[in-house]
């Protein structure tokens, strides 16, 4: 099941706000804080792969041609 809309925009309004603070902590920040910022921006991209993928496990395990599922995986 995707995400609701309202979370995809969510997420991706929220990117855009931490790519902008990122760039003004880019000209007057410590390196702590833009790598702090990086690491956010990773993350929110990680929710996004990881409800891709499990949407594509959840087709491939309800597939009645999938070879893995007699072994209950």
């Amino acid at each position: 099941m995707a995400l609701p809309t309202q979370i995809t925009d969510s997420l991706k309004e929220a990117e855009a706000n931490i790519r902008n603070a990122l760039a003004f902590a880019a000209r007057s920040e410590q390196p702590i804080v833009c790598s702090t910022l990086t690491q956010i921006l990773a993350d929110i991209k990680s929710v996004e792969t990881y409800d891709s993928i499990m949407d594509k496990l959840g087709e491939q395990k309800d597939n009645p041609e999938n070879p893995w599922k007699n072994l209950g995986l």
